[in-house]
């Protein structure tokens, strides 16, 4: 299973990410102000290929 790659996934507030069977994304990852906990379980292999970048101190 692959990601996009269009758009940005944007992280607005506590977030929980656990894929079901190994994933890519090239989305870019955006960790807005009140993003306060974003959580990778890592049940299966996660690729981030984006740029991860935030509007506060995180």
């Amino acid at each position: 299973m692959r990601g996009t790659g269009s758009g940005t996934l944007s992280v607005t507030g506590p977030s929980q990410l656990d894929n079901s069977s190994p994933m890519a994304v090239a989305n870019n990852v955006l960790l807005a102000s009140g993003a306060s906990d974003l959580t990778l379980d890592g049940s299966n292999d996660l690729t981030l290929n984006g740029v991860i970048s935030a509007t506060a101190a995180c």
